[in-house]
């Protein structure tokens, strides 16, 4: 019981964060939408839920299969670290949201990059205290921004250097830039493959 109302709650604040409308009582949505239970678990109904074209789901299945499929088979067979968590939310924006600004090429692979070198310079200069890990992915984020290739998974590229220790520039090589290319790789393919599906890069 004391798990179902624990599910119930946090389901509650998850719903009325995404389903809030001013021309609605999402209260009132919540409370529809929390009606099925299965084993103690909340089954969610979402009335509202957004309407999203097959081609985009097809191609988010195919790009992000090729993309984090290609990185995960090239990390087994050659038994070096090429899956960084990262890239999964790379796949996200790049498979789900290819027209944002945010998910092109340049913002890819200048964002993990920049955020990768400044990270790594940090944990050089100042080790990898609490202190250095926030100035690093701070700094990381202002220089996305003036590079003008702002990509939040940059950020946990920044935070994933900060935390591992990692001093060697070749991790800009080995993960981080072979695999952002693989990514980028696998949205132009998925995005020629699907027809319909809007294009990657985004046309302006």
């Amino acid at each position: 019981a004391n798990k179902v109302s624990i599910i119930t709650i946090v389901g509650n604040v998850i719903l009325s964060f995404f389903l809030y409308n001013k021309n609605c009582d999402h209260k009132e949505v919540v409370n529809d939408n929390l009606k099925y239970r299965l084993g103690g678990v909340i089954i969610v109904k979402l009335k509202y839920a957004k309407q999203v074209d097959l081609q985009e789901i097809i191609r988010t299945c195919i790009g992000t299969g090729l993309g984090i499929g290609g990185i995960a088979i090239l990390a087994q067979y050659t038994e070096l670290p090429f899956l960084i968590a990262p890239f999964g939310a790379s796949a996200v924006l790049l498979y789900s949201a290819a027209s944002s600004p945010l998910a092109q090429p340049r913002n890819l692979v200048i964002g993990h990059m920049s955020s990768g070198f400044v990270a790594i310079t940090c944990c050089r200069l100042l080790g990898n205290t609490v202190y250095a890990l926030v100035f690093a992915v701070t700094l990381a984020i202002v220089v996305m921004m003036l590079l003008d290739a702002v990509h939040p998974p940059g950020g946990a590229t920044a935070l994933l250097c900060m935390l591992q220790g990692t001093t060697s520039y070749t991790f800009l090589f080995l993960p981080v830039l072979i695999g952002a290319m693989i990514l980028l790789m696998a949205a132009i393919i998925a995005s020629h493959l699907v027809p319909n599906a809007k294009p990657y890069p985004a046309t302006k």
